[in-house]
């Protein structure tokens, strides 16, 4: 009985000390999962910030292009505004100068008219005279 309890009570103490050894495996292993948890939240956020920074960095590149663009084309449209301006008030000068030499014709050939037809009541006056 003596050699039975002996047995029992050194499986006993194999158990303890197994159960111990896992205890403080299972401890350890917790800590290391810890430390990774806490790595892996680090690295996470990281990596979420590294994300943030490249899409921001992509629409700020898109919204440069996009100003970029649009200036383009608000420029050219003014330079295409400008040159129909500059078109339309050279029509404009020139449209004016043909009208003034126009009226200027006009008056010209009305006071011509005006000297022929004095002329010619003239000349019927003196034939009226003649006959």
């Amino acid at each position: 009985m003596a050699a039975e309890r002996q047995r029992t009570a050194e499986a006993k103490s194999t158990a303890e000390s197994q159960a111990k050894e896992q205890i403080h495996h299972l401890k350890d292993q917790n800590v290391q999962l810890t430390r990774l948890l806490q790595h892996e939240k680090l690295k996470s956020e990281r990596m979420k910030n590294e994300l943030i920074q490249r899409v921001s960095d992509l629409l700020n590149e898109y919204v440069a292009d996009r100003d970029k663009n649009l200036e383009e084309a608000v420029v050219e449209i003014k330079e295409k505004n400008a040159h129909a301006e500059t078109t339309l008030n050279e029509f404009t000068d020139d449209y004016s100068r043909k009208v003034d030499d126009v009226m200027k014709w006009n008056q010209e050939l009305c006071t011509l008219i005006e000297k022929k037809g004095d002329h010619c009541k003239r000349l019927r006056d003196g034939a009226v005279k003649v006959m």
